[in-house]
């Protein structure tokens, strides 16, 4: 066989196995037809851990294929990296307003009961917390300094501080809040105090979705209209039940649109994407995981 013979068969060969990884997959939906590849089925990298198994099936939902070994893996996975926000405690939520140097608790005489420390020059680089008399670097996490101090959400990171607890209730001077969840202990912070704000909890959820959320498709499904009885816009991207979403494109710039308890929302796997509408809440539950940072 001559050289140029070797050249052409692997050529085909080639061609061949290209168009086997890529065959284009058709789904019909009502009117809607959607084409996706073979290898874009599965919706995120995280899910590379699961079984190689085939997804691709003609029907609305490829997670229906999966045993169910292949789904308590996939659970197993998903469950351990998706925690919802806490649930509804009080009448909203204290966030700081920036990166202050200090913030102060104070006990119900009007006493400062506990000092929170953020500071980032060379002396005393860190988070730290000021409880009788005694500090704690937060940021190293002593294992004794969650049994006083253990807010709704506390991020150490002296770059990327971060700090929120529940608001129980407003007097004329003071927001009571809780500065330790597990135990229900509460602290008191002065209206006048610029360094914290109080937000509504739907007022915190919409501030914090503008750089998306997670949801659990399965248990709260994208839906044409916000309310129970509309109709489940079916997931045809892939088995995860795990999905990012983000706020709809208003203007080339990300919107939450807010309805009750509910949010529209676009939800994408690749080029694939759908929009609709997802519960943020139901009673006192949230349902997503808001993102602190970028």
């Amino acid at each position: 066989m001559y050289p140029r013979h070797f050249i052409i068969l692997f050529c085909i060969i080639s061609l061949v196995a290209c168009r086997n990884n890529s065959v284009p997959i058709k789904v019909n939906e009502g009117d809607t037809v959607h084409f996706f590849k073979k290898q874009d089925v599965m919706p995120n990298d995280s899910h590379s851990k699961l079984p190689n198994v085939d997804l691709v099936q003609n029907k609305y939902n490829p997670a229906d294929t999966l045993t169910d070994k292949q789904k308590k893996l996939r659970d197993s996975i998903e469950d351990a990296e998706f925690r919802p926000e806490d649930s509804i405690r009080g009448i909203g939520i204290m966030e700081i307003t920036g990166f202050d140097e200090k913030y102060w608790i104070y006990d119900s005489t009007g006493k400062i009961m506990l000092t929170i420390e953020h500071c980032e020059s060379d002396s005393c680089n860190g988070v730290g917390v000021f409880y009788k008399n005694k500090k704690y670097r937060a940021d190293t996490l002593e294992p004794q300094f969650f049994d006083f101090f253990d807010p709704r959400e506390f991020v150490p990171n002296p770059d990327y501080f971060s700090l929120t607890m529940d608001c129980m209730k407003r007097t004329d001077k003071y927001y009571e809040v809780i500065y330790n969840k597990k135990k229900n202990l509460r602290g008191y912070i002065k209206i006048k105090d610029r360094s914290f704000r109080y937000e509504t909890v739907a007022q915190f959820i919409e501030e914090h979705t503008g750089l998306g959320c997670d949801f659990n498709r399965e248990e709260n499904p994208l839906r044409k209209e916000p309310n129970d009885s509309s109709t489940v816009i079916k997931n045809l991207a892939g088995a995860s039940k795990i999905w990012r979403a983000e706020g709809i494109m208003v203007n080339n710039r990300a919107t939450v649109i807010m309805k009750g308890d509910w949010m529209n929302v676009e939800v994408y796997s690749g080029d694939y994407g759908e929009q609709g509408w997802i519960r943020w809440r139901k009673g006192n539950k949230i349902l997503v995981r808001v993102y602190y940072a970028c």
